[in-house]
């Protein structure tokens, strides 16, 4: 599991400047869609992954605007 402690991912800031609140919200992004993927779209389980409750993982998707196709669902 990823903690905190490990390094981050090499990412170069350039001379203009960098926004942070955009990068951050489109790593969070990523990784919802990430786990959601990984768990076949069950919400519960991506929940579990992102060590987050399901109903914060709902709010965070609505956020997001993130729907996913039924391919990520069980079957």
């Amino acid at each position: 599991m990823w903690t905190p402690s490990q390094p981050a991912a090499t990412v170069e800031i350039p001379d203009e400047g960098f926004c942070l609140d955009m990068a951050v919200r489109e790593f969070e992004r990523e990784l919802i869609s990430r786990a959601l993927k990984k768990a076949e779209g069950v919400k519960n389980k991506a929940a579990q992954l992102l060590v987050i409750k399901r109903t914060t993982l709902i709010e965070k998707l609505k956020r997001h605007s993130l729907l996913f196709p039924r391919s990520f669902q069980r079957h």
